[in-house]
């Protein structure tokens, strides 16, 4: 006796089918750009699903760029449009691991970091508590050869958040940076990364909205003897560089 044969076909996780509506809800306007969606007990109440099904809901739009999760406020609406972003975010340390390989940066260790209070306080709204800090050793690797050539230390805030996963790609490369600027002594460079709000008068010559999320990046140049001798800052808009960062594959 033949049987008729089963269509075949993808069958579509709950999680992806959720993220899917809600994605609609955000495209259509029900839920507008910096809204915020329902916490993640309401949101699993309201489809009978566990809190873990929700929370692979909503990576997956914080992936596609409609979203941000943002510890203790929840997960507003950043977009109507997608926008892939990737994911780097600097908790937990395995998420780095598994894309050092492919880097350009090859990580030497992962600590919390509370010794840069002073910095703290300029750099609105994220890592006004040192204790919120997370320092990450590394040494740049050549491209072809795969050797280490310079030390290069990272400080993040834990809340980085869209600057961390977006962030802009002009001087995420040390390499780059020495060929651009003729820093041929530079034998180590210390980089501090930390998302601020990009000035007004920055923001009117980018003919971008004001109050705009930046990422500005700043890098120490040292020549063999550990001295000081070069500085460059860059600003970067959130919205200007979105798959572009510092873990650049």
């Amino acid at each position: 006796m033949n049987h008729p044969r089963k269509p075949t076909g993808r069958v579509i996780p709950l999680w992806e089918r959720i993220a899917e509506e809600l994605r609609g809800q955000i495209v259509d306007g029900s839920l507008p750009v910096d809204s915020y969606l329902s916490n993640e007990i309401d949101l699993a109440a309201q489809y009978g699903v566990s809190r873990n099904t929700i929370r692979a809901s909503l990576r997956q739009l914080a992936d596609q760029g409609f979203i941000t999760r943002i510890r203790k406020k929840g997960s507003r609406v950043v977009k109507k449009d997608e926008v892939p972003v990737v994911r780097t975010t600097v908790n937990p340390f395995i998420a780095l691991r598994e894309i050092h390989a492919k880097s350009r940066l090859r990580i030497d260790s992962f600590e919390t970091f509370a010794g840069i209070t002073g910095l703290c306080r300029d750099y609105t709204p994220f890592g006004q508590d040192p204790t919120d800090w997370i320092r990450l050793s590394c040494y740049r690797i050549l491209d072809k050869t795969q050797e280490p050539w310079n030390p290069i230390t990272l400080y993040f805030p834990r809340e980085f958040e869209e600057a961390a996963r977006r962030m802009g790609k002009t001087k995420a490369s040390a390499i780059d940076v020495i060929s651009d600027l003729g820093l041929a002594r530079a034998a180590s460079a210390r980089t501090f990364a930390q998302p601020v709000v990009m000035p007004n008068d920055s923001a009117d010559y980018l003919k971008i909205p004001r109050k705009m999320l930046a990422t500005q990046i700043t890098t120490l140049y040292f020549n063999a003897d550990e001295q000081f001798f070069h500085l460059s800052v860059s600003m970067n808009p959130v919205d200007r560089f979105q798959i572009e960062l510092t873990f650049q594959p």
